[in-house]
């Protein structure tokens, strides 16, 4: 949804444990930035890092079309912040 200035509002949303936010292979929605929580990272299967509290992820959304390297699940209590992609926007 646009605002009327012409920017994209970023959603909050809080997420249970377990969630996945991003599917490896998947299109992400755009930059999730976690202002609450942890999330774990894997590349095929495999752990690859842990976010917490004002990290990010997502970022690539932003100006690729290009399917996420990486699966991110919740496993706590998360709120995340979506900054939704347009490429088109940035460019």
């Amino acid at each position: 949804m646009a605002a009327a200035d012409g920017y994209t509002r970023i959603h909050g949303e809080y997420c249970w444990w377990g969630k996945t936010i991003v599917s490896e292979g998947m299109h992400a929605a755009g930059l999730h930035m976690l202002a609450r929580g942890f999330c774990r990272i894997s590349q095929n299967g495999t752990l690859s890092t842990l976010l917490a509290t004002n990290d990010f992820f997502g970022e690539e959304s932003l100006l690729t079309d290009a399917p996420s390297p990486s699966t991110v699940v919740t496993i706590t209590l998360v709120q995340v912040r979506l900054r939704p992609g347009a490429p088109h926007r940035l460019l």
